[in-house]
């Protein structure tokens, strides 16, 4: 749990100074670029384990206190442990997690029922022609096709069995064919697992907020490099048709007949209103800047992230402590605790008295206990150095 806290911590601030970097080179880099760098910042979100290089600049510890119980049988250690609120807050993330999961199932299954219930197969000639740009795109598969009134934007959903669905309007030749260019670009790309691995990274850090404005960037770079990849080899003439279908999509959002919100592992034709002037701009002008030194400087900051704040767990050192605690001093315990069950004077050795600054290791080697007791003999006792650093000073 505390990995997953701190790399949540970690790749926010990757997160965000890509944005700001993003911001300011929008028009620098190609989409492509963009699109790799937010998956590099998606997969730093998935894996909560980073190599730590060298000291961290923020240490989290945590802290266990060993306290030995002394008792007249045997010796106890008592571990009294300080971060007991970690299981509160483990349960309360598993609540959270568990509950963004619940919600997505449900609410994908009930979209799912409503949309194919209402859906049927395409006619033949629309088949076809999906069928013709599949072969053209070197796709194998050939997807199955629905039409229905419940959607306004044409789409791909299913990850075992994709389909592509397609709203109920009449389409020309040259936009129905870039429709399913743009769907089958998705598909070849494999967007629909990418889509799911935002999901499994919305579910796991579901308390971060920043994860709503990542998974928005990623899904809108998604489309801008299909939409890069459909109008590479058309001409000015298709790019604006394609434009217009865009712009016919986003006039029929708002239908009455359409379900929506659609669910987070589909593809979508639709774009925002806010970034249509950034995504034509894109397409008419075909441009194919790279700029990849900044896809370089995520995955190397992304590798790096653990290095500003690391989890010292200096528990297993207490353990550690705690084991060998018994090998060492339960000889000195017990002896302390028989000696001070039988007797309680204070040992001398002839006519020397023990003062202050007399350390017991220097005036005593041998000491018999039998002439302080009169009922009872008892054997002559070494006192060693072990049992010596057992008597409390005076």
């Amino acid at each position: 749990m505390l990995n997953i806290l701190i790399c949540s911590m970690n790749m926010s601030i990757v997160a965000v100074i890509y944005l700001i970097v993003s911001r300011i080179l929008s028009n620098k880099q190609s989409p492509s670029i963009r699109y790799y760098s937010w998956l590099v910042v998606i997969v730093g979100f998935l894996i909560p384990i980073r190599p730590h290089l060298g000291r961290a600049l923020v240490t989290i510890e945590e802290t266990t206190t060993a306290v030995p119980v002394v008792t007249d049988q045997a010796v106890h250690t008592k571990t009294v442990s300080l971060i007991e609120p970690m299981s509160v807050i483990t349960g309360i993330y598993l609540l959270g997690a568990a509950s963004f999961i619940l919600f997505y199932i449900i609410r994908s299954t009930a979209w799912n029922k409503t949309v194919m219930r209402f859906a049927k197969e395409a006619p033949s000639d629309i088949q076809e022609l999906i069928h013709e740009v599949s072969d053209s795109l070197k796709i194998r598969r050939h997807l199955d096709v629905y039409v229905s009134d419940c959607i306004s934007s044409p789409m791909m959903t299913g990850l075992i069995h994709p389909i592509i669905l397609i709203p109920c309007r009449n389409y020309g030749y040259d936009e129905l064919r870039l429709i399913a260019k743009h769907e089958l670009t998705h598909y070849k790309h494999h967007d629909l697992w990418i889509k799911l691995f935002i999901t499994i990274c919305r579910t796991m850090h579901w308390f971060n907020p920043l994860m709503i404005v990542i998974s928005r960037k990623l899904e809108q770079e998604c489309e801008f490099y299909c939409d890069m990849t459909v109008t590479s080899d058309e001409n000015a003439h298709m790019r604006k048709v394609y434009c217009e279908s865009i712009l016919n999509t986003v006039s029929k959002a708002g239908s009455a007949f359409s379900v929506s919100p659609a669910p987070a592992i589909t593809t979508n034709f639709y774009s925002p209103k806010q970034s249509l002037k950034h995504r034509f701009s894109l397409i008419l002008s075909g441009s194919r800047r790279l700029f990849i030194g900044t896809l370089v400087a995520i995955i190397l900051l992304t590798c790096v992230s653990g290095f500003a704040i690391a989890s010292n767990d200096i528990s297993s050192q207490d353990n550690r402590d705690t084991d060998s605690f018994p090998a060492e001093t339960t000889t000195a315990i017990l002896n302390t605790v028989e000696s001070s069950a039988e007797t309680t004077y204070m040992p001398t050795t002839g006519d020397a008295e023990i003062s202050e600054a007399t350390t017991y290791m220097d005036i005593i080697e041998e000491t018999t206990y039998s002439q302080y007791f009169e009922d009872e003999a008892i054997p002559t006792t070494t006192i060693t150095e072990t049992t010596i650093a057992a008597y409390p000073s005076e």
